[in-house]
């Protein structure tokens, strides 16, 4: 009889190895990607809830195609977006937000309220689109705001003025995801604006943003408390002076966060 036990146990146990090997082999199709090329750049965090795309770009259809191309060849193979988040408003976001919604996956948009006449169009046609398409389109205070989103925290904050170019104003938030916080700086982002607002507390990943590539600072980034993982664009390199670990990216690839 025992002999027997151990017979029909075998099967179980090799189903069980099985699947055991498979869970290491197959990359998780959970996770937070950072995707960046010539036009803007996005993080995609993909969940057992669903999938968000946070807009750093100014939202054109061919910016959606690349990044939806790069996240099929990534480790998540995560295209379909459910979730849209508009760090700030552009014409080009109501082809961006078309483009998602003929899918038939996007549920929400979330932007922030319009300030200017330009804005307020944008608004206009993409209410037009969320009630032919049947998604919810939500918007949040241009100032520090705080939202939970496919049960991961998100803190959003007005651009620095004080840092503007005058041609696009700096930017950044914070991703608290799997226990860890994502910091997201736009590329210029000043030394005043670090001392300033304390934004690097407690990170564990920093992205320095490519977004609006022309955009050059000669200032050296030397704010950084050790123990973080710093990712910046290859061409800015030479600028920086921190006892941190630091992972140069290309434009037209994404970033395996976690």
């Amino acid at each position: 009889k025992s002999e027997n036990k151990v017979v029909r146990l075998l099967p179980s146990f090799a189903v069980y190895l099985i699947i055991c090997i498979l869970l290491l082999v197959i990359p998780s199709k959970e996770g937070l990607i950072y995707y960046s090329d010539n036009t803007g750049e996005a993080f995609i965090l993909s969940t057992e809830e669903g999938s968000l795309m946070i807009d750093v770009s100014c939202g054109t259809k061919s910016f959606i195609g690349r990044s939806r191309r790069a996240l099929s060849e990534s480790e998540l193979k995560c295209t379909n977006i459910d979730t849209y988040l508009i760090t700030h408003t552009s014409i080009g976001h109501i082809r961006a937000v078309y483009t998602l919604a003929v899918d038939g996956y996007l549920s929400q948009v979330i932007m922030p309220e319009p300030q200017d006449n330009d804005e307020q169009t944008v608004f206009n046609e993409l209410f037009i689109l969320a009630s032919k398409y049947d998604f919810t389109l939500e918007t949040y205070p241009n100032d520090d705001t705080s939202m939970t989103l496919l049960g991961t925290q998100i803190d959003l904050h007005p651009p620095l003025s004080d840092s503007s170019t005058g041609v696009h104003k700096v930017m950044y938030f914070e991703i608290f995801y799997n226990g860890n916080k994502t910091v997201y700086l736009g590329q210029n982002i000043a030394d005043t604006d670090f001392r300033k607002f304390g934004i690097l507390e407690d990170s564990t990943h920093v992205v320095i943003g490519s977004h609006y590539p022309t955009i050059k600072q000669t200032f050296s980034y030397r704010f950084y408390p050790e123990g973080i993982r710093l990712f910046v664009p290859e061409d800015i390199m030479g600028q920086i002076f921190a006892n941190v670990d630091i992972t140069p990216y290309c434009e037209n690839s994404y970033i395996r966060l976690f």
